[in-house]
């Protein structure tokens, strides 16, 4: 860009290799790294990050949604908090947000579609929790969006959102006590047409 002279942010991290040397096929050794570092990150998940899961949910007893939704979730999220924190107080650059975005639209379309492709049976989805996330989540990318309308985001946006995921966590983990409260409620209000039912009955 003619109008820019400053440097390219990637320009701040040294180079393994130079471009006569990825020109000559060290550009492999970059994939074959990337490649590593996701069977390295699938190993360590499946034999080490899902195990420590089963015993949380034994020992805090709470149910695997739950611990899906918070600690599973918050480790998944990790390499786009380093991102973020990356682009944003070293390299100065707007990396973090397209990470955000683009960390979601893959979470909502990919990661479905790959569980669903690679499971063995068929998986039962619960309506409750299926509705409680896909609620939650529409109303935190319509905050998202709002707070990030005019490109900035100031100190009480940033505290709106941690509030919001403060109160996330509390319906995650009072969740059985919500359950209950509208099975009674419904309880309540199947005898209560019932019973209205009945007099009507009796009264014609």
């Amino acid at each position: 860009d003619e109008g820019n002279c400053s440097e390219r942010s990637i320009q701040e991290f040294p180079e393994v290799f130079t471009y006569e040397q990825r020109c000559q096929g060290a550009v492999v050794l970059h994939l074959l790294f990337g490649f590593y570092c996701f069977i390295l990150t699938a190993f360590v998940c499946n034999d080490y990050l899902l195990p420590a899961l089963d015993i949380i949910c034994t020992r805090l007893n709470i149910s695997t949604d739950v611990a899906g939704a918070t600690f599973l979730a918050t480790a998944s999220c990790f390499p786009e908090l380093f991102v973020n924190v990356v682009g944003t107080f070293l390299t100065e650059s707007d990396l973090g947000v397209g990470t955000v975005m683009g960390g979601a639209v893959f979470n909502t379309f990919a990661t479905p579609a790959c569980g669903a492709l690679s499971a063995m049976h068929a998986i039962p989805l619960e309506w409750r929790i299926l509705t409680r996330d896909c609620v939650i989540y529409v109303i935190s990318v319509a905050v998202l969006v709002i707070i990030m309308w005019d490109g900035i985001i100031k100190l009480y946006e940033a505290i709106i959102l941690m509030v919001l995921f403060v109160g996330y966590l509390i319906i995650l983990f009072s969740s059985k006590c919500i359950v209950r409260w509208h099975n009674k409620l419904a309880h309540l209000y199947f005898c209560k047409t019932r019973s209205t039912d009945l007099n009507e009955e009796e009264t014609s």
